[in-house]
């Protein structure tokens, strides 16, 4: 069954590998990125979130991980 995803970060490492996984399986994609942002009340079916917190994550990783968790 084609069901429709917003993958936030969808050009980055993750968000590219999820896009490329949800249309090979046949999915309706919308693709956000830094400008192209969905309008307010779009219906956005199942959200992905992959927008990493800074390009210097990897010598900032309890940082990285306290921005992408939900407490």
């Amino acid at each position: 069954m084609r069901e429709r995803y917003t993958v936030f970060g969808a050009t980055g490492f993750v968000g590219a590998a999820v896009v490329r996984l949800l249309e090979s399986q046949d999915h309706e994609v919308i693709k956000v990125t830094r400008g192209n942002w969905p309008t307010a009340g779009a219906e956005l079916g199942h959200v992905i979130f992959t927008i990493g917190m800074t390009a210097d994550f990897r010598s900032r990783l309890v940082e990285t991980v306290e921005t992408q968790v939900v407490r």
